[in-house]
């Protein structure tokens, strides 16, 4: 969780939580939940990953819970089971 902006762009971000992300394929990956409360981030949880188009030329890769309901192997670029990351500092 980073108490801090490390950028005057993202000061209205903060508290931003950052996650490792293990990908059912192998890799490993730092990166931001999205659609999850900060407080209710759990370790080992099933992810997707998301798209975030920032512009026209740069899209982040973000992971949400993976939705009840959904078939896994359908339409889910990447599985992810998160442990999140405790860095930075509280301001």
């Amino acid at each position: 969780m980073f108490h801090q902006a490390s950028f005057a762009s993202v000061t209205a971000d903060v508290p931003d939580n950052v996650a490792a992300v293990a990908l059912d394929e192998g890799p490993r990956l730092l990166t931001t939940l999205v659609a999850v409360e900060n407080n209710t981030i759990t370790m080992e949880r099933p992810r997707e990953m998301v798209n975030d188009d920032v512009t026209d030329a740069v899209t982040l890769a973000q992971f949400r819970p993976l939705r009840r309901g959904v078939d896994p192997s359908m339409g889910v670029l990447h599985r992810a089971h998160a442990a999140p990351v405790t860095t930075g500092a509280r301001g």
